[in-house]
């Protein structure tokens, strides 16, 4: 509460990531002008492949759709990033996945990137989610993976581990 008093009368705020979430609610349920402003835009800086899905999921909660989309073009661009090291991306509903997966903005330039996401999601948790593959696979773009697939068939009829 002091941060936001300092707000209210010298228009300064220490903004530190620790207390950013719980200072934006508070300023939003006080109607504080200007104050979420800054925690949006510090959020917006401190994006990074780990954070960027939760802050999507923040803004989205807290209507702040040009957070959202900052925060979903970011992951779209760094996907391959994302993909692999965020462990927000696990948390994610079918639904969200698929809609990430399947956008023409998506950038990767190989389709592995997309196939492994979706393993790598489904194996969090695999009694729940493995019945959706058939779902993900339609966000693939399967002929640029045909080689890849192909691949890993003939390694596992030789008797490898794909």
């Amino acid at each position: 509460m002091t941060q936001i008093l300092d707000y209210i009368y010298f228009r300064e705020v220490d903004i530190r990531s620790d207390k950013v979430r719980q200072l934006f609610v508070a300023a939003e349920y006080l109607c504080i002008p200007g104050f979420a402003e800054q925690y949006c835009d510090f959020l917006k800086d401190a994006m990074d492949v780990e954070n960027c899905i939760g802050i999507m999921h923040f803004a989205r909660l807290h209507f702040r759709a040009d957070l959202e989309t900052r925060a979903r073009r970011f992951v779209l661009l760094n996907f391959v990033e994302v993909s692999q090291k965020s462990e927000e991306l696990l948390e994610l509903t079918l639904e969200e996945l698929q809609a990430i997966i399947g956008t023409e903005e998506l950038n990767v330039k190989d389709e592995k990137v997309v196939w492994e996401c979706i393993l790598r999601w489904i194996n969090h948790d695999p009694d729940n989610r493995k019945g959706h593959i058939a779902d993900l696979l339609k966000g693939v773009r399967l002929r640029p993976l045909a080689k890849f697939l192909k691949e890993m068939v003939e390694t596992y009829k030789r008797g490898g581990r794909p």
